[in-house]
């Protein structure tokens, strides 16, 4: 459904039309209550897990996958966790292995279809690969 729903609010940007949201809080596991308000464009730009969905990724003139190796990511993670997601220390070494096993079966396949891999460092620099 948020393929869909990205897709649409894709779809109101490019006829130049604005469009407004409500940002997720990964703290509060929902979309806030305060929404935003973003112009229509010519260029948009999106990021995040759905961007590389089928509906979207066909769409898309350039593809841009950030990677990172392995331990690299589980740092990442792990910092967002605590940071992001307001876990705890157990809480956030705990979500690790789930994550990288969803990571590695449902976002890494779609490297396949980006157009630029950029590697990513815990220190968030990047590198062109």
């Amino acid at each position: 459904m948020k393929s869909i729903e990205l897709l649409n609010a894709i779809e109101k940007l490019e006829q130049g039309n604005g469009l407004t949201y409500y940002p997720y809080d990964n703290r509060l596991g929902k979309n806030v209550s305060e929404s935003k308000f973003i112009k229509g464009a010519t260029i948009i730009i999106i990021e995040g897990i759905h961007s590389f969905h089928e509906i979207i990724r066909t769409k898309m003139d350039l593809k841009i996958f950030l990677d990172a190796e392995s331990e690299v990511l589980k740092k990442i993670r792990y910092n967002a966790n605590i940071n992001k997601r307001g876990c705890n220390v157990n809480e956030a070494s705990e979500n690790i292995k789930k994550e990288i096993e969803e990571y590695n079966k449902y976002i890494f396949p779609n490297i396949k279809y980006s157009d630029l891999i950029i590697e990513l460092n815990e220190e968030y620099r990047y590198k062109i690969k």
